[in-house]
């Protein structure tokens, strides 16, 4: 290729690149260069707001850790690990108040390892603590870089009071969150990138039913199993992914037909009512599992099939 060529082309790539840089006319060149989902992205004009560190004194967090990243802006992220770390908030925060107006928060995000088609993130933003959601967008790991840090932009209209721009993990997959950057947007029209569905409307339809009473197979409001077995085996799947959490709690369910037998620990709460089955007597011993994923050995003869999914 001449140089006279490859002026051409340099010329013509320059251009393409300042007619998209002129759609979101404010938007640094260092942040639009890290979106790969651009439809997710508003056209109009953008101006910087703040941005927070994701380790940094403006988020709480319920998972995860602080850890350096040379590639991160303050030299740190933070990280939620598979078969490490409890599904939760890794980010929640910052709870500024700014004025009424349309916004895009940039979550900047990095996959660390490679991508097997699971959602690893949901991120949202809100005000009421978290009671009204403004928009929010799940993540895949196919929508991210493996080694990279992407941007995930999320546009929303905000009406006032406490803003959180939070991401939730699931515990599928392995990430690092370096910050949030959040930007002010003019001239947009949100409802191209929010995609809301309608409210329904009630139809009348159908009308004149007539009730017809049913006999009751219980004779409580709910049905009642039998009491537990004085010898619980206890274990705790906080930290295994979801894949296990589905298995072992299916298999909880079968084993328990006969008599609770099985008790999981999916959150606190589980702690709580398993001390309070203790002090009313109903359990005497405790068992407790090292790995959960031997139950399915243990319990292997209640078992007479598996499905398998993809």
């Amino acid at each position: 290729m001449t140089w006279r060529a490859m002026a051409v082309v340099l010329l013509l790539v320059g251009g393409m690149w300042s007619d998209v840089l002129g759609e979101f006319q404010g938007l640094p060149d260092e942040v639009l260069r890290e979106v790969r989902d651009r439809k997710a992205l508003p056209r109009g004009r953008y101006t910087f707001v703040k941005s927070w560190e994701a380790e940094g004194e403006g988020y709480g967090h319920k998972t995860g850790r602080k850890i350096a990243d040379k590639e991160a802006s303050g030299g740190a992220v933070w990280e939620v690990r598979e078969w490490r770390d409890v599904p939760g908030h890794a980010l929640y925060g910052p709870y500024v108040q700014l004025p009424a107006g349309d916004y895009v928060a940039f979550f900047r995000v990095k996959l660390m390892g490679a991508p097997v088609g699971e959602v690893v993130a949901e991120v949202d933003a809100c005000v009421e603590y978290g009671r009204r959601v403004l928009n929010f967008r799940q993540v895949a790991d196919v929508d991210l870089v493996p080694g990279k840090f992407v941007q995930i932009p999320l546009a929303f209209r905000y009406p006032g009071g406490k803003l959180e721009c939070r991401l939730w993990w699931p515990g599928m997959g392995s990430l690092r969150v370096d910050k949030v950057a959040l930007f002010k947007v003019e001239g947009a029209r949100l409802e191209e990138v929010i995609k809301r569905a309608p409210r329904p409307v009630p139809s009348g339809e159908p009308s004149g039913l007539a009730y017809r009473a049913e006999p009751r197979p219980f004779p409580d409001l709910f049905p009642r199993s039998k009491p537990p077995s004085p010898r619980l085996v206890v274990a705790d799947v906080r930290k295994l992914p979801r894949d296990w959490k589905l298995a072992l709690v299916t298999l909880q369910g079968i084993v328990n037909r006969e008599r609770p037998t099985l008790y999981m620990l999916f959150f606190s709460t589980d702690e709580f009512w398993l001390e309070w089955l203790r002090k009313r007597g109903w359990v005497k011993e405790i068992e407790a599992v090292s790995d959960p994923r031997i139950l399915l050995k243990r319990f292997g003869k209640f078992v007479k099939g598996m499905v398998i999914y993809d």
